[in-house]
Formats: structure tokens, sequence, C-alpha cells
């Protein structure tokens, strides 16, 4: 079904509709259970809500990680997947909001990692359960048995009971997420590895953040019960199912663009950049002598080696060198999804790169934080946050204006724009933030010096500005009319339809002119 018709059809709504409920419903008796003493309570009220959401709506998932699944095995479109998930959440963000306001205490709304285990083995048990909970769910809709719900229902309390005490028995994300949102509890909802180089004043056990327990096990546990029943345990798996799934149209999209040597070289330019960028901009933030550093001399290399680098690298890759700017035209729908996720692994290796390099060329003495991202002193990481959105908002803004197409705008003539917006901003932000606007700029000297504080800011800032940037521009400043078919097409990789007016002009062009007879020079001898 074409999206347009999928958001047109009553059976669309109403599916979304039994999402947000169901989770609603869920999320609510399963916070309303936890008040009592003993992790039974849950355990149980999760079990039998979930066998008779089962019995009374028709089975929805309420649940992103079963969602996840049943899309990664080809049996929900892109677009009811996104809607179900977005329900889920909201859906669970509201039961959390009710519990909060009807108990009397809600330290015990929000699931966390149990101090008799870590991370890693909270993230094990939230896989494996939510791997037996998906397996349930695959067999009970594909025999579509009369106990489905006591199945997994069973499921259900099983996993809570076994994961219960080392991870809270989460297996939802949107269960998670919803209590999180509403307390503004995260310390164990982000949780780390506790990694030797984590910063001393790190939350939660010790370290930096890490690792997502309960949104990646889940999600993890789901996918891999779905895979393994939809091609292996089920009785109609099959090589020739699986290859069928393989051999799907986006698939084969990404695997053409993957093979393709533009692809690769546009990779290529966008590591070489990152690296030049880093190894430019941060050796020329190093304090060679004693005393404040140069605001301005820092600014000018920066924005600088943007312009060098977009003149240079324009052409091939667009010389993004930003995975902000990269997050901001996947999201206007300039870039395919394969593309972006490149050009983001070659940025971050770029700048790793850089850093190294500059860490092994300079003295000691003369190291000192390799132009680590760092806050003001009397500047918190909210303010920071906001100044680091705001900053890359406009960086992101002159991009898109330089780039665009309409407006006669071409990579090499973007560079010196592009350049004085980053400048710009490093001239205004450098004392409060250091002015990153660029997350991979940041991740290299905290890799290289084993300083992550207030990491995160670098990368919430730039991509929530980055996002604004791109909305702001595509959808509002300067809009582009086209439909979410094209756009969804665009993020796949798809070579762009003709248009009526475009094909109207391809038939009003005269034939091209069939070439000349060539010029035969003769020598008159002599």
């Amino acid at each position: 079904m074409a999206i347009g018709e999928e958001l047109r059809s009553g059976r669309f709504w109403r599916g979304v509709l039994a999402e947000l409920t169901a989770t609603l419903i869920f999320v609510g008796v399963v916070l309303g259970a936890s008040a009592a003493p003993g992790p039974l309570a849950p355990a149980l009220a999760g079990g039998l809500v979930a066998g008779g959401l089962v019995c009374t709506l028709g089975g929805p998932q309420a649940n992103p990680a079963l969602t996840l699944a049943l899309l990664c095995t080809r049996k929900l479109s892109a677009l009811r997947g996104a809607a179900g998930v977005l329900a889920q959440c909201t859906g669970a963000t509201l039961a959390s909001a009710a519990a909060r306001v009807a108990l009397p205490d809600d330290s015990g709304l929000v699931t966390r990692v149990s101090a008799v285990g870590t991370a890693g083995t909270a993230l094990a048990w939230e896989t494996f359960a939510t791997f037996q909970l998906a397996l349930a769910a695959f067999a009970a809709a594909e025999h579509a048995a009369p106990q489905a719900g006591l199945a997994l229902g069973s499921a259900v309390t099983a996993g809570a009971l076994a994961a219960g005490p080392f991870s809270g028995g989460s297996m939802n994300p949107a269960r998670s997420l919803g209590p999180a949102v509403v307390t503004g509890v995260w310390d164990d909802h982000w949780v780390s590895w506790g990694h030797p180089w984590a910063p001393p004043e790190s939350p939660s056990k010790g370290g930096s953040p890490g690792c997502h327990v309960y949104w990646l096990g889940p999600v993890l546990g789901a996918v891999l019960a779905g895979l393994s029943y939809e091609f292996i345990l089920a009785p109609g798996a099959s090589r020739e199912k699986l290859g069928a799934c393989l051999a799907c149209r986006d698939v084969a999209l990404a695997m053409r663009e993957l093979r393709s040597s533009a692809f690769w070289r546009a990779v290529l330019a966008e590591f070489l950049g990152s690296l030049l960028y880093a190894l430019l901009g941060l050796g020329a933030s190093l304090r060679w002598a004693p005393g404040p550093p140069s605001v301005v001399g820092a600014a000018l290399a920066f924005g600088l080696a943007q312009t060098t680098l977009v003149q240079a690298l324009g052409h091939v890759s667009g010389g993004h060198v930003n995975p902000a700017i990269t997050l901001a035209f996947l999201m206007a729908s300039q870039l395919s999804l394969p593309r972006a996720l490149g050009y983001l692994l070659a940025q971050v290796l770029g700048m790793l790169a850089g850093a190294g390099v500059l860490y092994g060329v300079t003295p000691g003495p003369v190291r000192g934080t390799l132009g680590l991202s760092a806050l003001h002193p009397g500047v918190g990481p909210g303010q920071g946050t906001v100044v680091e959105l705001l900053l890359t908002a406009q960086f992101v803004l002159c991009v898109f204006a330089s780039y665009d197409d309409r407006h006669d705008g071409r990579p090499a003539v973007a560079a010196v724009p592009v350049g004085f917006s980053l400048a710009l901003g490093h001239l205004f932000g450098i004392h409060y933030t250091g002015a990153s606007m660029n997350p991979a700029r940041s991740f290299a000297p905290a890799v290289i010096t084993r300083n992550f504080a207030n990491h995160w800011v670098y990368w919430a800032g730039p991509l929530l500005g980055a996002a604004l940037g791109a909305v702001l521009y595509e959808f509002a400043l300067c809009p582009r009319p086209r439909s979410l078919a094209e756009r969804l097409a665009a993020l796949k990789g798809e070579p762009p339809a003709p248009t009526a007016v475009t094909a109207a002009a391809a038939a009003t062009e005269p034939p091209p002119e069939p070439p000349a007879e060539p010029l035969e020079l003769k020598t008159q001898g002599l």
C-alpha cells in the first residue's frame, strides 16, 4: 500500500490508537503494581495485563522492541512501525505522568540497574528476557492459538521475575522511557560500561554514558528472536524466505549504492577532510606560550579549515566533515541513509586519526587537553547545550542556504560563507562551551585524553541544533514542494522521479543536433 493510501485508511489509525491505548494501560498497571513491596506484584501484573490486552485488542505490540522486530522481518511497513513506536512512547509517558500524580512515592517508577550487578549483566538479562518474550509473541502470531494471551502473559511474568533482580525486568523501552521523562531521573536509564577513562565526577556506576541498556537490550533481544523464529524455527522457514527478505527493494538499493565508486570516494573524502579539520583546528587551539589562548586565532583556524575543505572536497562529498551537518541533510531528504551512515563513521574515524597525529607530533608540555571542548566554570550543562544548539543552528542555516541549487549555490561558491559562519560561531561561543558545533571534533580529543566530563553536551547540542536548522530552512524559510514518498525515496537512495515540470520541459526541448562531419585537414604538397 502506498504511503498516502495508508495514511488515509481507517485501519492504520485504529492500529495506532490501539498501540497508544495498550501501552498506556500496560505501563499504568505495571507502575501501579510497583508500589507494592517485592518484585512479584509488578511481574504478575505485567503478565496478566499483557494477556488481557492480547485477548481484547487483537494483539497490539505495546512495546517498541517487538515493533522493531516485526519491522526487521518485513511483517510491518516502515510507516506503521514508526507511528507505532511513537504511539507507544506517548502512551507510556501519559501513564507515567498519571502514576506519578497518583502514587505517594515515585521512587519505584524508574527502572534501574541493580547494585548486585553491572551494566553488562543488566544488558545481558534484558536481551535474554526480551528474546524469550519475542519468541512467544512470534509463535503466537504464527499459530493464532486461542491460548496466545496466556503464553504472552507467562513470558512477560517469567522475564520480569528472571531479569528483575539485575535490571528491573523492563523488556520494553517505552516502559522505561515514560518514567524517566516524567521524573527526570536518567541516572540508570543511560548507564555506563565503567571504562577506565571515565572522569571521577561522572554519574552512575563511576563511568561515562556508554550503553543504553533499556533500549539496546530489548531491541537486540526482540530482533534476534524475530529473525531466529522467522528464518530458522518457524514451520515455513526456508532459505528462500530468508533470501526474499534480504533481497527486498530497500536492501537492493542500499547495496547498489555501496557498490558504486562515487560512494566510496565520498566516504574517503569525508575521512580525509575530518582528519585535516581536527589536525588544523585543534592544532591552532594549543598554547605554545604562557597566557590565555587566542580566541581569534582558534576561530579563524576552524573557519579557514572549513573553507578550505569545502572548496577542496565539496564536489566529491559536499565537505560536511561534521555529523551534525550530515544529520541535517539526512533530515532534509538530501542524503540517502547508507551514505549518511558512511559519512558519520568516516567523520568520527577521521577526527580520531587527526587528533592522534596531532598528539604524536606535538611536544608533551604543549599538548595540554589537546583542544578539548569544555564548559566555562560558570556555565552549566543545560546552558551549554542551548549555546551549542543555537550556534549549530545558525551554521546549518548558512550551509543550507549556501548549498541550495535554487539560489545558484554550489559547494565551491559556498566555501567562504560557510567558513565565515563557523568562525562567527567560534568567536561567540568559545568562552561558553569551546564552540564545538561538531560532535566528532569534541569526541576525538575526549578519547585521546580520556576525559568525557559533560561530553553529552557536545552531541545533544549540535545534533538538536542541526535538526532545528534543517527544519527551519527546509519547511519554513525555503520549503521544497516534495511529497512524503519523494522524501522517503531520497532516503533510500532512489533516483528522483521526473516531476510534471521537468517532464514538460524535456518534451519541449528540441532534439539534439546530429554531430557534424569531422574536418579533414589536408596539406598541399609543394
